[in-house]
């Protein structure tokens, strides 16, 4: 058992609860251990680097990066059954065409389908990469935000009389910024 990680006084944990617990606390100080079944008990082993699972979590996982343009705002369509690409070219979105040098590889290598910058996104699926000027984004934006804006502005909108329709009592509307 020199290899395993028992308690203080040199026996098994008597739960694999415990011995998990255990596990959580190594985990936090950046040792990776598996639980193990042992005479009268569990026990953590460690283990190897290379055996070790790196966690992604989901905000990281699988993005698509590519270097920006001044004065554009990139966005990857995927070409799905949902029209995307013709309502991106509708809303005034155009293909990326030039070679892209610095993108990211993580995901996969991007190519060059046709002249379009294009990348697999998983599931047999492509992404196209396409920009808009940045004046437009932003202008699409501010509508959207003007929209939600009248909505929360609604939402906190207080009854004024007995025959209104409408709230009954107080809403508050706070936004978290992260």
């Amino acid at each position: 058992m020199t290899d395993l990680i028992i308690t203080k006084e040199g026996k098994p944990f008597e739960t694999r609860q415990a011995a998990n617990l255990r596990s959580g606390v190594l985990k936090k100080n950046k040792i990776m251990t598996e639980v193990v079944e042992v005479d009268g008990g569990f026990a953590l082993k460690k283990l190897e680097p290379e055996r070790v699972k790196v966690r992604v979590p989901m905000h990281e996982s699988r993005r698509l990066r590519f270097p920006a343009r001044k004065g554009y705002h990139r966005h990857v369509f995927n070409d799905d059954d949902k029209n995307r690409i013709q309502r991106a070219l509708n809303a005034g979105y155009e293909f990326v065409t030039e070679e892209i040098d610095g993108r990211d590889l993580r995901v996969g290598d991007a190519s060059q389908v046709g002249n379009n910058v294009s990348q697999q996104v998983g599931s047999g699926m492509t992404g196209f990469l396409m920009e808009i000027p940045q004046e437009t984004y932003d202008n699409d934006q501010k509508s959207k935000q003007s929209k939600i804006n009248l909505q929360e502005a609604e939402i906190r909108r207080e009854k004024k009389s007995e025959g209104e329709h409408g709230l009954y009592g107080g809403v508050k509307v706070e936004q978290s910024r992260m």
